[in-house]
């Protein structure tokens, strides 16, 4: 019985996910690109909630409880401290920079292909 309702409900999740991807895919106006990058236009809440989302995931929650049962609170912490520190400065110093640079991603990459003139992702 309850290797059914696993199965129904994976399988559930599963195609839910298809169709909200496949129903998004025909909302996006314009090329890949803006799809990236939702068009410049998130509200901070949003892009502050997807910055974490990508820094906190089920490796670093693993890793930090981990790191805390064996070696105590601040190994723990200092992942979640050093996620927050890097955010911060990244909005304070460089997000406007690279905005009006035209990158996608905060990487060394992206600053290398503007320097070397491989970018075309700029609209």
């Amino acid at each position: 019985m309850t290797d059914t309702i696993f199965f129904w409900g994976i399988l559930f999740f599963l195609f839910g996910t298809l169709g909200i991807g496949v129903w998004a895919s025909k909302q996006i106006k314009g090329d890949s690109v803006n799809f990236l990058i939702a068009g410049r236009g998130l509200i901070l809440p949003l892009a502050a909630a997807t910055l974490m989302a990508l820094s906190v995931d089920s490796n670093a929650t693993l890793g930090n409880t981990d790191s805390a049962a064996e070696f105590g609170f601040w190994a723990g912490a200092s992942l979640p401290i050093g996620l927050a520190l890097c955010l911060l400065m990244t909005a304070l110093f460089f997000a406007k920079p690279m905005n009006r640079m035209g990158l996608i991603t905060q990487g060394v990459t992206s600053k290398l292909m503007v320097q070397f003139g491989w970018l075309i992702v700029r609209q």
